[in-house]
């Protein structure tokens, strides 16, 4: 029973072992793509769109697809 105990812990923390590298890489992925909206956000508050926000947004999205 102690057997059968110890080897239900031993697979939930390998599990939990094996999935962690999937979440650090899927934050990296999200700090690159935060990184990637920010630098087209400066660019488009340069670019001084005023109160076209619709084509302000359309050029974030443009700008973020190139990089």
């Amino acid at each position: 029973m102690s057997k059968i105990i110890s080897l239900m812990i031993a697979a939930a923390i390998g599990s939990i072992i094996v999935s962690t590298p999937t979440v650090t890489a899927a934050a990296a992925k999200e700090s690159v793509y935060d990184k990637k909206n920010a630098e087209c956000k400066r660019q488009a508050t340069a670019k001084k769109f005023g109160i076209h926000f619709i084509q302000r947004n359309r050029w974030i999205k443009e700008c973020i697809a190139r990089g």
